[in-house]
């Protein structure tokens, strides 16, 4: 070694020390950390391994883990650009067979069908927030203020019909193993929500982020208006932008985001059309015989329906 030299190098890599050739540096120099940890394996192991503020090795982690980390904070950062228009994209997937359908068999212009699709959802929103919405919100309303009521009540139950159950738990709860694992699951869960408060409270706690969310809500149904108004498949000129590839590589990309779309778009329509059916029937169902918060039941386990077996999950609990 030189002397001084070491102690001006830093290396990095995007894999593992081994295939980079890096093991004989970071045996020496260590690998660097804020804080002091210990040896993943052990003072015994050959490749030394004890991150600390001292090391010169900065690891970086798998490279395909750093693409999707890169992804993900890349679509964090345009997030408020990117759910309008994939909001949009969705229901313009799911809603143009209506439109075509109006197109068709009334005769009308596109446009025409769009403004008509577009009225009548104005009605029904209207509707619903004349006969539906205000018992709704009351059902939810009084939910919440008898939440607690309801609690302590679902806990005598259980204590009373089924007293196996809490003395497992108690017992379990007493083991200096899952006692150690609760508390530490429990400072996990505070220092996450300690951190994302303040970063909840800084995007959007304040009128501000309320009218950016709600501004950004207001500009789906432009964009929608203008995808509805696209006709044919939505991949038909794919292929014309990707004339770097080989014709048969091309072929191929445009067959699979093809059929990609396909299923996306039959996904959706789908699970919204049975969440919708099962919202109404439950809800009906529900009013009928007398169930408390029938309406809001109802209408909340036809909407996790929408999530495959959530609704199911849930009303079945």
């Amino acid at each position: 070694d030189v002397d001084g030299v070491g102690d001006r190098i830093i290396t990095t890599a995007p894999d593992v020390s081994i295939s980079t050739n890096l093991g004989g540096f970071i045996n020496k120099r260590g690998v660097y950390s804020h804080t002091e940890r210990d040896d993943h394996g052990g003072a015994e192991r050959l490749l030394k391994w004890a991150p600390g503020p001292a090391g010169q090795h900065v690891e970086l982690g798998i490279s395909e883990m750093n693409l999707f980390m890169l992804l993900g904070q890349l679509v964090g950062f345009f997030s408020s650009v990117i759910w309008p228009l994939a909001v949009a994209g969705v229901l313009a997937l799911i809603l143009r067979p209506v439109v075509e359908l109006a197109e068709q068999r009334l005769r009308l212009r596109r446009t025409s069908a769009v403004v008509l699709l577009y009225g009548i959802f104005v009605l029904c929103v209207s509707g619903a927030l004349v006969f539906i919405f205000p018992p709704v919100i009351e059902q939810a309303l009084t939910f919440i203020a008898n939440l607690s009521d309801y609690w302590a009540r679902a806990s005598v139950y259980v204590q009373d019909h089924y007293p196996q159950w809490m003395e497992f738990s108690k017992r379990q709860l007493a083991n200096p193993t899952i006692q150690k694992i609760a508390d530490s699951l429990s400072a996990e869960f505070t220092g996450v929500a300690a951190l994302a408060v303040p970063s909840l409270k800084a995007a959007g706690g304040g009128a501000l982020g309320v009218f950016a969310f709600f501004t950004h809500l207001a500009i789906v149904p432009v964009y929608l208006f203008f995808f509805l108004l696209a006709r044919g498949e939505p991949t038909r000129k794919l292929g014309d932008h990707l004339p770097f590839l080989s014709p048969d590589v091309r072929a191929d990309v445009v067959f699979l985001i093809r059929e990609f779309v396909i299923i996306i778009e039959s996904f959706f329509r789908g699970q919204m059309l049975i969440g919708f059916i099962l919202g109404v029937l439950l809800s009906i169902g529900f009013t009928l015989v007398g169930l408390k918060f029938g309406l809001l039941i109802g209408l909340v386990l036809g909407a996790l329906n929408i999530v495959p077996y959530l609704g199911k999950i849930i009303g079945l609990a």
